[in-house]
């Protein structure tokens, strides 16, 4: 017996399904295509900007190409303190970093923390450097200490 709880315009076209089968096209599917969400036993397109969504429509996994996935929904770029991985999700920098390109690169950082060899935050300059605005600055070579 095929998946269809009953028929509507004859027996290949399912009105509905039995238990865990969803309709698609007036047929009754396993799992429903990609770009579709299985809501109420029918399968339903996500929104536009979603690739696949899961649950709800806007509900999205993943997103069409140049967007970002963010909390479950696909934008164009990340909020402030995020930054877009290899798979093009948002995600947050590392404390002390307040802005940052990568999980390892920060651009700026929290209130007491210096950036210090282009790429990390700290709370102190390390010797042979000293504090210049934000960032760590190399002394001089003539100096002894700075």
């Amino acid at each position: 017996m095929p998946p269809c709880a009953s028929c509507s315009t004859g027996p290949l076209a399912c009105a509905n399904c039995i238990t865990n089968y969803s309709l698609f096209n007036s047929t009754c599917l396993l799992n429903c295509p990609s770009g579709y969400a299985s809501i109420a036993s029918i399968c339903q397109k996500c929104t536009a900007n979603c690739l696949t969504c899961s649950g709800q429509t806007n509900y999205c996994l993943s997103c069409n190409s140049s967007l970002l996935l963010f909390n479950n929904t696909c934008i164009s770029a990340c909020p402030p303190k995020r930054y877009k991985d290899v798979n093009n999700i948002c995600q947050s920098c590392v404390t002390p970093c307040d802005q940052c390109t990568s999980l390892t690169s920060c651009i700026s950082c929290v209130s007491n923390t210096y950036i210090y060899n282009v790429t990390r935050c700290l709370s102190s300059c390390p010797a042979g450097t000293f504090i210049y605005t934000s960032f760590c600055s190399t002394c001089d070579s003539t100096c002894q200490t700075c």
